[in-house]
């Protein structure tokens, strides 16, 4: 009954998120595109303190950003891998899950230029979904990288990410009925990942713009001679 309030809660903060954006989106500057990548590591320990690590593969997803300055952006993220850990036993056979990051947080560029380095720190839940079990973690993702410009509306962003699942207790997970069932059990599920993606900027250009000096006022208003 708990895990279904949080999903439930969880779903419907998002939808209410997005909905809330989209009546903003031309009123602001924003930028959203796919995303590919690979995801990599993720160590459990069972209750025997056996180490089973999660097959590298590949990941997808989207990413958004809404600017609230010229280089400050609240970001959105969605991430999904696909993959297996193997389970171990006397019959070893991989149990594959399905696993997804849902993502907000904030996003600071820096520079001017077609390329602009950032750094975005983002937290969410984390939903893990395998053949006879499904669970939702706390999780948060920290990252860097750079967006490369092609034109004014269009551009292209590397990223590497480390995501961090706070699992907080033990989960377990059937792997067929002729094979071993692994449970796992930790605090921490730690993945990287590295992944490109291709985005559109929507809202108009966000340069900064110089602020005014003082010696600037006066000149435009005429109160001292122009130098």
């Amino acid at each position: 009954m708990k895990r279904f309030f949080f999903e439930r809660w969880a779903r419907k903060s998002l939808a209410a998120g997005f909905l809330f954006i989209a009546g903003g989106v031309w009123a602001v500057p924003l930028e959203i595109g796919p995303m590919g990548g690979w995801r990599f590591g993720g160590t459990f320990k069972d209750q025997s303190g056996q180490s089973h690590t999660a097959e590298p593969s590949g990941s997808w997803g989207g990413v958004m950003d809404i600017y609230y300055t010229p280089d400050s952006a609240v970001e959105l993220l969605f991430s999904r891998q696909e993959s297996a850990v193997p389970s171990g036993g006397t019959a070893p056979i991989d149990f594959n899950y399905v696993l997804d990051h849902y993502q907000i947080g904030g996003l600071k560029e820096y520079g001017e230029k077609s390329v602009r380095p950032f750094l975005a720190g983002l937290l969410g839940w984390s939903h893990a979904k395998g053949k006879n079990e499904a669970s939702d973690f706390f999780s948060m993702t920290l990252g860097g990288g750079a967006k490369y410009y092609l034109t004014q509306w269009l551009g292209v962003r590397t990223d590497l990410r480390c995501h961090l699942m706070f699992t907080n207790g033990t989960t377990a997970a059937s792997s067929g009925p002729t094979g071993g069932s692994v449970s796992y059990s930790g605090d921490v599920f730690a993945q990287g990942e590295v992944s490109g993606a291709i985005f559109l900027a929507f809202g108009g250009p966000r340069e900064v713009m110089a602020a005014p000096t003082p010696i600037d006022d006066y000149r435009r208003r005429g109160s001292i001679p122009a130098q």
